[in-house]
């Protein structure tokens, strides 16, 4: 199933309507951080524990696909 999403096309690139846009000022890259998340869901009987002290570190331009164990 992963291998379906390596063979996709891929996509031009958004672009924003004019009034949508950020200011000439606003850092035209960035990254994303999480330093020792965890995270859980629950229902009425029980909790579990999907992530458990992660690090993650994803640089400007990178690519990350998360899936369950299911695949979705």
């Amino acid at each position: 199933r992963v291998l379906e999403y390596c063979l996709l096309e891929q996509e031009p690139p958004a672009q924003a309507p004019p009034k949508y846009r950020p200011s000439a000022n606003w850092p035209s890259r960035g990254q994303i951080i999480f330093k020792n998340v965890s995270m859980s869901h629950s229902n009425e009987s029980n909790s579990s524990v999907a992530l458990d002290n992660i690090c993650l570190n994803i640089q400007a331009g990178e690519k990350v696909g998360i899936v369950g164990r299911t695949g979705a």
